[in-house]
């Protein structure tokens, strides 16, 4: 289990009232939290949610305010060309759920791959690394809940969990790794590049079709 105690005590010892959140974020990578949930039932009610500390400057004294990275969910029905002859779902079939997934969560966010493309200057987000786990059969005409969130943020990668429920039970999970990557006009090929700050910011519930943004935009600006 985390010991939350000393990773806020940590974040208080780095942190000084002339760091910026964008300073801290890119020093720091957003705690995972999903290891604390590892013991609670699978299903949708206690899902593992990832989340950023963000060190907020209230009168001289730094406080953390806690933010859930950026997450969305999404319903799907398994179609009949979706399953093997026995009925079940094909298991490569997930893959192009998760992929989809993805797409739906930049949306979330605000952005498209299209257009993060064309503002970034980035090649595109290819996965690197998938490690899934396939925990229930789901059938044809099962309605299913993908829940897909981003956990971790590295320099020039990020890592998004997905989880399918059919109906409340844990069917299926899949962590993939992406990296962002750009073509290197010197070398002449793709090359991983660092995170752009507004990407971070998105990722890290920031952006602007966010909950979280919708609440404080209801709340009005924060006092200064």
């Amino acid at each position: 289990m985390i010991n939350w105690y000393e990773q806020i005590r940590h974040a208080f010892v780095l942190l000084s009232p002339t760091h910026s959140i964008a300073e801290y974020n890119r020093g720091h990578r957003s705690f995972d939290v999903a290891h604390a949930l590892e013991d609670r039932p699978r299903s949708a009610d206690f899902c593992s949610r990832a989340t950023s500390f963000v060190p907020i400057n209230y009168l001289g004294t730094i406080i953390l305010e806690v933010i859930p990275m950026l997450m969305n969910k999404r319903a799907l029905s398994v179609e009949f060309g979706h399953c093997d002859p026995s009925g079940i779902v094909y298991n490569p079939n997930y893959f192009i759920w998760f992929d989809m997934s993805v797409h739906a969560l930049l949306a979330r966010g605000g952005l498209s791959l299209k257009e993060m493309m064309a503002e970034f200057g980035i090649d595109g987000i290819p996965v690197v690394e998938y490690k899934c786990k396939f925990l229930a059969p789901a059938r044809w005409a099962d309605e299913l809940l993908l829940e897909t969130s981003v956990v971790t943020l590295h320099r020039c990668a990020f890592d998004i969990q997905h989880h399918v429920f059919n109906a409340g039970v844990l069917a299926a999970e899949c962590l993939e790794t992406r990296v962002c990557t750009a073509v290197d006009p010197l070398e002449g090929r793709v090359k991983a590049r660092t995170l752009p700050e507004k990407l971070v910011d998105i990722f890290n519930g920031r952006g602007a079709d966010t909950e979280q943004n919708k609440i404080r935009d209801r709340k009005g600006p924060e006092p200064t």
